[in-house]
C-alpha cells in the first residue's frame, strides 16, 4: 500500500490573519493596563469629591459647634432668668421683700456661672441687685433706677415689652467692661407689669467662656459685631490694656493683636479646592506667609445687631486629607506605571522564550537538524517543551537520512488531508552484492 498524493491546490490549508505573540501579549498587557488606569481613575475621582465633601463637613461642623457654645453659655441664661419671672409672678417669690428678691437672684447666679449681675426693678423705680466680684463672691445691693446710666431707658423698653429679649451691648462701670445683656418683663396672669429683670454677660467673661478648651472652645474664635468689632476673641479675657470706655466699649479687630484676624476682610486668596469646599462658609486670606481659612456663621439671637460667629486656622488644617490622597494618587499612579512597566518586560521575556521554540519549530519544518535548539528558560513549561523538541530533532534527523527532502516537503505542503491511501498488490525486488552484507556490518 503506497500512497499517492492530490495536487490539486486547492488541498493546501489556508493560514487565518494571525497576531504576532509578542502584539498579543502587549495588547493583553495594554488593556489590563487600561482597565485598571479606569478603574483608577474613578475610585480616585470618587475619593476626591468625598474628600471634598468632608471639608464642607469639616467647616460646617466647626461653624455649627461654636454657634453651639455660644448658645450653650447664653440660653441657660435667659432660660433661668424666666424661670425666676414665672416665680415672681406666681407670687412664689416676694417681690416687696428686697431681701427674698436678692436672695433669688443669687441663686440664679450660682446656677449660670457666666451671669456678671443680674436685678430686678421694681415699680417704685428700685433696682435689686446681685453682682459677682472679682473673687467670685457675689454681692446684693439695692439702687435706685434713676441713679444708673440709661436705667430709666431701660425699664420703659421693659414695659413695653411682652418677652424675653436681648438688648443692645452697654459699659458697665462696675467691672469696667462692656455687657450684653438679656431681659424679661415679669407680668401677673392678667398681663399686668410688676417688674422687670436684667441679666448681664461680662465680654470678658464670654470670651472667656467660649475660648476655653476645657469647656470646647479653641483659641482661634471670634465674634464680631458688623464687620470691624470685636464682641469675643481671647484678647478680651482680660481687656483693660485695650483701653476700651463707654465712647469705645468694643475695640475692633486691628487692635485685638491678632494679625489674622486683623486680614479677615483683605483680598481673598483664590484656592480652587477650598473656594469649592467652603461656598458661602468663608474664605481665605494670607498673613505671615500662610494661608489661613475663615469659616463663620450670622447670628441673629443675642441683641439688635446681628453677630458673626466663628474660627479660623491654617489651610494646611483643611486641606490635609485633600493633599494625603493627591499623595496617594501620585503613588498609586508610579506603581500602576511600575506594574505596567514590569507587566510588559515579563511579556517580552516570555515572547523570547516562545520564539525560541517557534524557531526550533520552524527548523524542524525546514529540516534543519544539525544545530541544537533548546535554550534555558526559567518558566517550567517551556524548559519542558524545549527539551522536548531537542529529542525530537535527534529522532528526526535519522529520519531524514532515509526519507527524500522533497518528497517530506510536498507532504507538508499539501497537508494530511491531500494524501490518499490505495490498497496494491505490489512485487519488490531486493538486490545484494556479493559478500555486501557482511562488510557493512
Amino acid at each position: 500500500m503506497s500512497p499517492v498524493t492530490d495536487p490539486s491546490p486547492d488541498a493546501a490549508v489556508r493560514r487565518p490573519w494571525r497576531l504576532p505573540l509578542v502584539a498579543a501579549l502587549a495588547l493583553a498587557f495594554v488593556s489590563l493596563a487600561l482597565i485598571s488606569g479606569i478603574a483608577y481613575i474613578v475610585v480616585l475621582a470618587g475619593a476626591t469629591g468625598t474628600a471634598d465633601r468632608l471639608l464642607v463637613d469639616r467647616a460646617a461642623r466647626v461653624v455649627d459647634s461654636q454657634v453651639a457654645l455660644v448658645r450653650s453659655r447664653l440660653d441657660p441664661v435667659g432660660e433661668q432668668l424666666e424661670l425666676i419671672a414665672a416665680m415672681a409672678a406666681a407670687g412664689r417669690i416676694d417681690i416687696e421683700s428686697p431681701v427674698d428678691v436678692r436672695e433669688a437672684l443669687s441663686v440664679l447666679m450660682t446656677q449660670v456661672p457666666a451671669v456678671s449681675a443680674v436685678g430686678f426693678a421694681t415699680l417704685d423705680l428700685k433696682l435689686h441687685r446681685a453682682m459677682r466680684e472679682a473673687d467670685g463672691q457675689v454681692k446684693r445691693d439695692t439702687v435706685s433706677l434713676v441713679d444708673q446710666p440709661q436705667g430709666l431707658e431701660r425699664f420703659r423698653q421693659l414695659q413695653t415689652s411682652q418677652r424675653t429679649f436681648w438688648g443692645a451691648l452697654f459699659w458697665s462701670e462696675a467691672i469696667k467692661q462692656p455687657v450684653v445683656n438679656v431681659r424679661t418683663p415679669v407680668r401677673r396672669i392678667d398681663n399686668a407689669f410688676i417688674g422687670g429683670l436684667i441679666a448681664t454677660v461680662a465680654v470678658g467673661d464670654l470670651s472667656s467662656l467660649i475660648g476655653d478648651p476645657a469647656h470646647g472652645g479653641d483659641g482661634r474664635y471670634f465674634i464680631l459685631v458688623g464687620r470691624d468689632q470685636v464682641l469675643a476673641h481671647r484678647r478680651l479675657v482680660h481687656s483693660r490694656s485695650l483701653g476700651l470706655s463707654e465712647e469705645h466699649p468694643l475695640p475692633t479687630i486691628k487692635q485685638v493683636d491678632d494679625p489674622v484676624l486683623a486680614k479677615i476682610w483683605d483680598k481673598p486668596v483664590r484656592s480652587p479646592q477650598i473656594d469649592r469646599a467652603l461656598g458661602s462658609l468663608g474664605h481665605v486670606v494670607e498673613e505671615g506667609g500662610r494661608r489661613w481659612v475663615f469659616v463663620y456663621r450670622e447670628l441673629t439671637r443675642f441683641g439688635p445687631d446681628p453677630w458673626l460667629v466663628g474660627q479660623y486656622f491654617p489651610i494646611e488644617d483643611a486641606t490635609g486629607d485633600l493633599d494625603r490622597l493627591r499623595n496617594g494618587a501620585i503613588v498609586g499612579a508610579a506603581t500602576l506605571a511600575v506594574a505596567a512597566l514590569l507587566a510588559l518586560f515579563m511579556g517580552l521575556r516570555m515572547a523570547r522564550s516562545i520564539r525560541t521554540l517557534t524557531s526550533a519549530a520552524e527548523a524542524i519544518e525546514h529540516l534543519k537538524f544539525d544545530e541544537p535548539f533548546h535554550r534555558q528558560s526559567r518558566l517550567r513549561e517551556i524548559d519542558d517543551a524545549g527539551h522536548s523538541l531537542d529529542k525530537a530533532r535527534g529522532a528526526l534527523k535519522w529520519f531524514g537520512a532515509y526519507v527524500p527532502h522533497r518528497l517530506v516537503f510536498r507532504l507538508m505542503e499539501l497537508g494530511e488531508d491531500a494524501v490518499a491511501s490505495r490498497r496494491r498488490n505490489v512485487t519488490v525486488m531486493f538486490t545484494d552484492i556479493v559478500s555486501f552484507t557482511p562488510q557493512a556490518e
